[in-house]
């Protein structure tokens, strides 16, 4: 089958290549490949910036944000049957700390899990892959045309209900928001914040009829843009009091 794949640390390796086809056994489920969605990640390791193949391997298959339709099933995997529609994870616990064997991996405290398409693990890059059971989240036909969406749409959820986790230690009626960084993540905070009913802002440095600015309006978020308010003017402009704001840029002088 098909993949797509580069050699780890080199720069401008990708490239389409023929593997074998995986094969189950119990407990796991081969699933064909409808959509991976291509990030800044996929782009940095290509860019020979990180990334690292499975042990004893030279090549990565990329991709991590995907959604596939399951095509056979192993012996002993639940409630996921043929033809049913899933959206499978990224991280694997390291098995040693505290938080890996509590099921939260993305808290693992010894920096030896692996990542698929990122780190010692491949991703989903290809025709088909195949995953365990306990690694895989079902969805409804509806979300198939976004499913690649909500790995990142995970991201941004699991930092507001941290957000809201940490102000329970007391009473906290947040209503205004700011979101920094109109890119995927950003949007993806902006659309929750808004489903949870704040007035939400959201800051970049791109036009006001841009993809990102409409997506942001769309949203129901008030745009923001940067060229035209600097972050030293924005408390002055904009006198609204945010009572969270969630950095997306990546851009250490913004934080």
């Amino acid at each position: 089958m098909k993949a797509i794949a580069v050699r780890p640390k080199k720069a401008n390796s990708v490239s389409l290549i023929e593997i074998e086809k995986p094969r189950i056994n119990d407990g796991e489920i081969l699933i064909k490949t409808i959509s991976v969605g291509i990030d800044g990640t996929d782009i940095e390791i290509n860019q020979g910036l990180y990334g690292e193949a499975p042990t004893e391997e030279e090549l990565l298959v990329i991709g991590h944000e995907a959604v596939g339709k399951v095509v056979a099933v192993g012996k002993g995997v639940g409630n996921i049957q043929v033809d049913d529609f899933v959206v499978p994870t990224v991280r694997r616990e390291c098995g040693v700390c505290i938080n890996c064997k509590n099921a939260e991996p993305d808290m693992c405290e010894s920096d030896d899990y692996k990542e698929r398409g990122i780190v010692g693990a491949h991703g989903y890059l290809s025709q088909y892959f195949k995953e365990n059971v306990d690694n895989l989240v079902k969805i409804s036909p509806d979300l198939v045309p976004y499913g690649s969406l909500i790995e990142p749409l995970s991201i941004a959820q699991k930092a507001v209900e941290h957000i809201f986790k940490i102000q329970e230690r007391f009473r906290w009626r947040p209503k205004t928001a700011f979101v920094m960084g109109a890119g995927p993540l950003g949007l993806l905070a902006a659309l929750i914040l808004k489903k949870k009913g704040l007035d939400t802002f959201s800051y970049d440095i791109v036009a006001e009829d841009s993809p990102k600015a409409k997506v942001a309006k769309n949203i129901g978020a008030t745009y923001i843009n940067g060229n035209k308010v600097s972050l030293g003017d924005l408390p002055h402009v904009h006198k609204e009091r945010p009572d969270l704001i969630i950095e997306a840029t990546g851009n250490s002088y913004v934080a």
